[in-house]
């Protein structure tokens, strides 16, 4: 199914300790942001994005609460399979578009985010993102 995207989750004493999971391909954050009568907004790519991730929390959340890691610190660690062999800048798809389409499905806030690991992995069609969320 393709809305599914929690891979395994692990929990300790019934406290969700990390989960991993398989994201679309981030927007870059140079398409994520518009200009709209002198203010920046959220552009449609940038909404789709975030809407599908979210769809993807609810959809495999069976049961659990949302947000996943409530109000705790939270470690990321991704790997972005791209699309094509494009040269990317690494920061433009690890960033803002990845950590506020996160909001209210792993935490509250992505001042929560406390550790950040990033690096490129294979080339996949159509691209993906894999993403573990620990609770620090």
């Amino acid at each position: 199914d393709q809305l599914r995207m929690i891979r395994s989750l692990s929990k300790t004493d019934g406290v969700i300790k990390a989960v991993q999971m398989d994201l679309p391909f981030p927007v870059s954050v140079n398409t994520y942001y518009r200009h709209y009568n002198n203010r920046m907004v959220i552009s449609a790519r940038g909404r789709k994005f975030r809407q599908e991730v979210e769809q993807r929390i609810l959809a495999s959340k069976e049961g659990l609460p949302v947000p996943l890691f409530g109000d705790s610190d939270v470690g990321l660690s991704m790997v972005l399979h791209p699309p094509d062999k494009r040269k990317r800048d690494i920061d433009n798809f690890s960033g803002k578009s990845v950590l506020d389409s996160l909001i209210g499905g792993l935490y509250l806030d992505d001042s929560q985010v406390r550790t950040l690991h990033v690096e490129f992995g294979e080339i996949v069609k159509g691209g993906k993102l894999d993403l573990i969320c620990t609770r620090i």
